[in-house]
């Protein structure tokens, strides 16, 4: 089947806050990265999610440590300066790796825009890498994974062996009724 060609030049479809997820997403699903600053708030903002209700004292304890101890700000640094324009490029400041840095400012970003929860673990245990969920109920980095979680799932297996019976079933009560069979 070919393509309509009303879609053939549409651009991917992005979702709010996913451009600021993508530096953080990035620093997370790093496999050299150490468990740190930025996955201990998106739990603690997992925390707050789920109810808990010293969650949020938490959290407010948490960012002003971090912010004390490893010293975190952004300073600009001047790269080239014309009559016309100055080009200037923000620094993170601190005691933190820049992309560990770049990772917490936009976790907090996505905090203040209601977002962090949308950032999310993978429900597959086998998976575990970490994805911007595009709606609220999406609990899977991908369409794969979501297969595989379910495939290895008894109780999707029982069922899904009952229906396949039942099909087979009724896939031969029909043929025998279309052959003349069952009069």
């Amino acid at each position: 089947m070919s393509t309509p060609h009303s879609h053939l030049h549409t651009r991917k479809r992005t979702y709010f806050g996913e451009f600021d997820a993508a530096p953080l997403l990035n620093w997370l699903n790093d496999p050299k990265r150490p468990v740190d600053v930025v996955e201990k708030l998106i739990r603690l903002h997992a925390q707050l999610l789920a109810g808990r209700l010293d969650a949020d004292r938490k959290i407010r304890k948490f960012v002003a440590g971090v912010v004390m101890t490893r010293k975190i700000a952004v300073a600009p640094v001047l790269k080239t300066i014309t009559v016309k324009r100055w080009e200037c490029d923000w620094r993170m400041v601190g005691k933190l790796i820049p992309r560990q840095g770049l990772a917490f400012i936009r976790a907090l970003h996505l905090a203040d825009r209601g977002l962090l929860g949308r950032v999310r673990e993978c429900g597959r245990k086998e998976c575990s890498r970490w994805f911007y969920a595009k709606f609220p109920h999406q609990r899977f980095c991908s369409l794969h994974c979501q297969q595989r979680a379910f495939r290895d799932d008894p109780d999707w297996r029982r069922k899904h062996s009952e229906d396949v019976k039942r099909a087979r079933h009724e896939a031969r009560l029909l043929e025998k009724l279309s052959l003349g069979g069952g009069r």
